[in-house]
């Protein structure tokens, strides 16, 4: 009985941690370099109650799918209320296929702000 009693407890608290790390990311666009060999994804992503929703942006080799576990892996910020005022904020263009120009709003507060993923050089232009 105390090693059932174990095991639920164990299970509960697995159960209880996982769940705290539970996000939903939702897709604004998707952007293709001229070679279709890397993806950006620019998306917002609403960890719960505890957290704002933040934009992120994250590259990805051709063939990776997005899913709720992918935070951005080369910028993020936040301080827009709504899905709408992030796509006013925000504006992204593929200079060349290694080389790729990101604006955003200034009034953003960024936490993450990458300038190279793989080969590819990210420029920032805050504006």
């Amino acid at each position: 009985m105390k090693k059932e009693t174990n095991l639920l407890l164990l299970f509960g608290l697995f159960q209880s941690c996982t769940s705290i790390v539970d996000c939903e990311n939702e897709l604004i666009f998707t952007q293709k370099n001229s070679d279709n060999t890397k993806h950006l994804f620019v998306f917002t992503r609403d960890c719960g109650a505890t957290t704002s929703k933040s934009i992120h942006f994250s590259l990805l080799n051709r063939g990776v799918i997005l899913d709720d576990s992918y935070g951005g892996n080369i910028f993020v910020a936040n301080g827009k209320p709504t899905l709408e005022s992030y796509k006013e904020a925000i504006s992204t263009k593929w200079i060349d296929k290694k080389v790729l120009e990101i604006q955003y709003d200034k009034s953003l507060r960024v936490f993450k702000r990458d300038t190279v993923w793989g080969d590819v050089q990210i420029r920032y232009l805050p504006r």
